[in-house]
């Protein structure tokens, strides 16, 4: 084993050439690190990965904001949600809120103005949407195992087409409604999310923790616009 090596003096030990030369290079170092300029040159050119990382997390969230916010149109109180080659999502905690057994009813308004070109839900690689409405009831590890009903306008597949999303293995598309023959136009929509929920998963639903309001055109590399209003579960 080797012995542990002991100070034989209180005092350090004389300091040799490259010692010298070490403790100079680190006066000057520290010189450099005092020097304002430098500083502002570390500031400005050697960002930490932290940084970066915060940079650009103010900056999606101040995408964000711009791409959505709420507006009175023809006299409704709307979520207004535009996308262009991004995608945007607002999620509210309905956990407790709302149960399926008094209120299987979903009932929403929603109109579309610019419709994501080529968009088609069932397929990975354009699976985009104007209007996108989930219902979710997360499953641990929720990457895997939760089940999201996603109600949608889809820009091409026929209404009433129902498929699970290639993108994300635990969305389920149901299409609601289908090109632009309503565009520009408010539109109500009712579903009955424990009729929905059985034919697609062969059970009766819990009550659902999460709804979510989304847009995106990520995949097709377009653009699109719309407004929800009011959204709320009712009994038949």
């Amino acid at each position: 084993m080797r012995p542990t090596s002991l100070p034989c003096s209180r005092y350090p030990p004389t300091p040799t050439t490259r010692t010298r030369r070490r403790r100079r290079w680190s006066a000057q170092s520290a010189s450099r690190a005092s020097d304002p300029r430098l500083r502002r040159y570390h500031r400005i050119h050697a960002p930490s990965f932290r940084d970066r990382r915060a940079r650009r997390a103010r900056a999606r969230h101040r995408r964000h904001r711009r791409r959505l916010k709420i507006v009175d149109d023809d006299g409704r109180r709307a979520l207004h949600m535009k996308s262009a080659n991004d995608s945007s999502t607002i999620n509210r905690d309905v956990k407790g809120k709302v149960h399926l057994k008094d209120t299987p009813i979903l009932e929403w308004e929603w109109k579309s103005i610019v419709l994501p070109k080529g968009g088609n839900s069932c397929k990975k690689a354009t699976d985009d949407q104007a209007g996108q409405i989930f219902v979710v009831w997360p499953r641990f590890p929720e990457q895997v195992r939760s089940r999201v009903i996603g109600y949608v306008w889809d820009t091409t597949q026929p209404v009433g087409t129902i498929c699970k999303s290639e993108k994300t293995g635990t969305v389920t598309y149901v299409v609601v409604r289908s090109g632009s023959g309503d565009l520009n136009k408010w539109v109500a929509e009712t579903r009955n999310v424990v009729e929905d929920f059985k034919k697609i998963y062969g059970e009766a639903p819990e009550d659902p923790a999460i709804l979510s309001l989304s847009i995106d055109s990520n995949d097709t590399g377009t653009t699109s616009e719309a407004m929800i209003g009011a959204v709320r579960f009712k009994s038949q």
